[in-house]
């Protein structure tokens, strides 16, 4: 995931004329702390995993950013992750820096019970570098709401005292917001419908999402909700397609009930890849990183690509689909609504104020509004890509202020 933040991270501090100094200061992480993770298993085995969190940089203030549990966490994928995240806060003018964190294990096989004990046991040993005013983890790829919850009483055991602004995404009885489970979905489909009024404004525009998770689906729904029509959604396990435009919702509903897209009352049934044949106007991988690679940049049939998977997009592919006239929305911009309403209730939490989903779906909305309209009217400008333009705010933000606080 690393490979295209760091190769355009070091062109964006280039063209700022920041320092050798400064640039190097920007481009490696504060601190990366790794332990042992024990776990007393049902049968009373013990075992252990390795943890890991990553800080990068905290000019703009706290650390913030996932925990995930999977067996290919590494220290070096985290940084890359943590990297992203303070670029992804900058360019939202969020007060917070970006981490990651995560254990090496593949929590599929465990009891409710046992992932219980892993989550608590990983809170217990990253704390020395938590907190609410220093690092605010979340959750991520294998972890949500009940694991915060779970986090966060340790958390309070640990230090002796409730703070329900020491982690967000925690269920709504804990301070949680209801409004996050769809807010990175519904911030990216406020970036696309910005992006399609500024260009035309004019018909039903098509997509095809590839990925129909939690950040998929909702995405999917708003996007139909706003008029635009969905000819196909894959996941891993195959693709559906509909010339006329899949029903979303009853394609949701199945999707849920079954655990699978092979529904061929509503549309042709195929292998994942076959997504990539489907033209549309816009294709939006929603997936996993690095799955638009050169080959795949040259077959795509589409006019724009959005970035709602965290770094879908390879360098070498940006560049062929650059090259085709095929603009990308970066994922710093459009992915960042999760983070954002994170941010809102970490506020909350802090000030007591429990806040409707009303309210903070109508301020992530003016946020993300008004965030992309700045990418896009700088790209227009300074005749840079929507990348170019999102890294030179964000980065620029964080180099003023570290600078302001190291000279």
């Amino acid at each position: 995931m690393g490979d295209i933040v760091d190769s355009i991270v070091p062109e964006t501090l280039d063209r700022l004329g920041v320092s050798s100094a400064l640039e190097e200061r920007l481009m490696r992480v504060e601190r990366s702390l790794e332990s042992l993770i024990p776990l007393e298993l049902d049968s009373g085995e013990r075992v252990y995993f390795q943890g890991f969190r990553v800080q990068h940089n905290s000019a703009l203030g706290p650390y913030k950013g996932g925990i995930r549990f999977h067996p290919s966490v590494t220290a070096e994928e985290l940084a890359a992750m943590a990297r992203l995240m303070t670029w992804k806060c900058s360019l939202m003018e969020l007060p917070f820096g970006g981490a990651k964190g995560g254990i090496a294990v593949d929590p599929q096989p465990l009891s409710p019970g046992e992932r219980l004990r892993l989550s608590r046991e990983y809170l217990f040993r990253m704390y020395p570098v938590l907190g609410p005013d220093t690092d605010i983890p979340a959750p991520d790829i294998n972890t949500d709401s009940e694991t915060m919850g779970w986090m966060a009483d340790a958390f309070s055991k640990r230090s002796g005292t409730w703070r329900p602004d020491a982690l967000t995404g925690k269920p709504v009885c804990l301070g949680g917001l209801a409004f996050r489970e769809e807010a990175t979905g519904f911030g990216a489909a406020e970036v696309i419908s910005g992006f399609f009024q500024k260009e035309s404004g004019k018909g039903h525009p098509s997509c095809s999402i590839e990925g129909f998770g939690n950040v998929g689906q909702h995405l999917a729904l708003q996007l139909a909700e706003r008029g635009f029509r969905i000819l196909c959604v894959s996941d891993s396990r195959g693709a559906i397609a509909n010339p006329g435009g899949l029903d979303i919702g009853t394609l949701s509903r199945l999707k849920g009930q079954t655990g699978h897209l092979n529904h061929p009352t509503l549309g042709e049934v195929f292998t994942p890849d076959g997504i990539d044949r489907i033209d549309v106007d816009y294709f939006i991988p929603a997936a996993l990183p690095r799955s638009i690679s050169p080959d795949r940049a040259k077959r795509l049939s589409c006019r724009h690509v959005v970035e709602a998977a965290n770094a879908p997009v390879t360098p070498e592919g940006e560049k062929i689909l650059l090259e085709r006239g095929i603009p990308v929305l970066p994922d710093i911009l459009v992915n960042a609504g999760g983070v954002t309403v994170s941010y809102f209730e970490w506020l909350g939490n802090r000030s007591g104020d429990r806040q409707d989903n009303d309210r903070v779906r109508d301020a992530l909305s003016t946020r993300m509004v008004r965030i992309a309209q700045e990418v896009m009217d700088r790209a227009k400008r300074e005749g840079r890509t929507l990348r170019e333009a999102a890294y030179l705010i964000a980065v620029n933000r964080v180099a003023v202020a570290q600078s302001a606080r190291e000279g």
